[in-house]
């Protein structure tokens, strides 16, 4: 095999390489690195805490929160 087919094999083996170490970091990175995080979707921690019964009432006592006589349909999520 003459020197000029060699390198043209060592050149396309080589630039092979590199689109295939590419594919492969980029399959890694995005596997290995979190999405976007939904804000609805959230996990309760075991040790959370509740007060009382949970209700709007109950929690708005528990942290001396009192609400103006015009606001109406208030809601929360425990």
């Amino acid at each position: 095999m003459s020197e000029g087919k060699r390198g043209s094999a060592r050149w396309r083996y080589g630039a092979l390489s590199v689109v295939v170490i590419a594919i492969l970091a980029g399959a890694a990175a995005w596997l290995l690195l979190p999405g976007e995080a939904d804000p609805h979707d959230y996990l309760r921690e075991p040790d959370d805490v509740v007060y009382g019964d949970g209700s709007l009432a109950t929690v708005l006592a528990h942290y001396g929160v009192s609400l103006p006589d015009q606001a109406t349909d208030v809601r929360f999520h425990p």
